[in-house]
């Protein structure tokens, strides 16, 4: 690649368009030493293996004092990687303000770099894979030592991939169904669910020892429930007796004699009230006759000119 030599009057425009913001830096600085301060390297000389390392220590960006990734040259001549470029808005080292449209990719640099042999990025958890550096993102793509975030929604947490299914087994956001409605929940909401369930069995509030579906609950305390309290069904002619309902069986059969005593009575008291009403019907059905006879005899009267 050709690098375009910076005439006199480039150089006397650049100096023009010496940038104030707060994101350049000084010219002052000593370009052989690395500035670190804000810079992060993405590739160290110890991430290559050694025999790549002789050539790699030519390669290294003065701002982040790593491995040029993804090299490009300003408009001054000097090489940085791109990463350190997007931190600032002017050369480094001139000040001179830049921006994508004269910052040039070096891609024969980036060929040779990329060619080189490198150690996994997770060779200190103990993956021992080696490969060229182009050859590394697919590599961690399926590294098992590489830490991934677990994939489950509404989980932060992650581990290893070699871990991660582990995790997954175990992981408080997992979808699992409720043992009792069979709907599927994260198992962090699954308690609250439980809570209210309509398939969960409750024990009776009434102690009688049974286990009923919360949605029959109601219907099992008002209606079923052995130890509600209930009254005796003969009660409308004249039973006041009252107990638990595991007892109705026993109440039926100790008081039949009485029941059909009350029955009687209350079929004798019917009797009497319909004859009662009976003579009390009869009665004004004859004054009601009497009514229309008089009344018959007076419209006679006055139709023949007597009244």
């Amino acid at each position: 690649m050709t690098t375009k030599v910076e005439t006199k009057n480039d150089k006397e425009k650049s100096n023009n368009n010496i940038s104030n913001s707060n994101t350049c830096l000084s010219n002052t600085t000593n370009p052989s030493t690395p500035i670190k301060s804000k810079y992060t390297p993405n590739l160290e000389v110890a991430d290559f293996l050694p025999d790549a390392q002789a050539l790699i220590k030519d390669y290294i960006c003065y701002l982040c004092g790593g491995v040029y990734f993804n090299p490009r040259i300003d408009r001054c001549g000097h090489i940085y990687c791109t990463p350190c470029l997007k931190i600032t808005d002017c050369c480094p080292l001139t000040n001179a303000i830049y921006n994508d449209s004269n910052l040039t990719p070096i891609n024969f640099v980036s060929a040779i770099i990329d060619k080189q042999m490198v150690y996994c990025r997770n060779k200190s958890k103990g993956c021992e894979w080696t490969g060229k550096l182009i050859e590394l993102s697919e590599h961690q793509s399926i590294c098992p030592k590489q830490s991934i975030k677990c994939d489950i929604p509404g989980c932060i947490e992650g581990d290893l991939r070699e871990n991660i299914s582990k995790h997954q087994e175990n992981c408080e956001y997992r979808v699992v169904p409720c043992v009792d409605c069979q709907l599927t929940f994260p198992k962090i909401l699954l308690e609250n669910h439980f809570k209210e369930c309509p398939e969960g069995k409750l024990e009776c509030p009434k102690n009688c020892n049974e286990k009923i579906k919360r949605k029959d609950l109601e219907k099992h305390v008002k209606d079923e429930c052995e130890n509600i309290s209930v009254y005796c069904e003969f009660e409308t002619i004249g039973c006041l007796d009252k107990f638990n309902r595991k007892y109705f069986e026993k109440h039926m059969i100790d008081n039949h004699s009485k029941h059909n005593l009350l029955a009687i009575k209350k079929i004798a008291d019917f009797q009497k009230d319909s004859q009662k009403q009976i003579t009390e019907l009869s009665e004004r059905l004859k004054i009601s006759e009497k009514n229309n006879e008089d009344l018959n005899s007076l419209i006679n009267e006055m139709s023949t000119g007597k009244y």
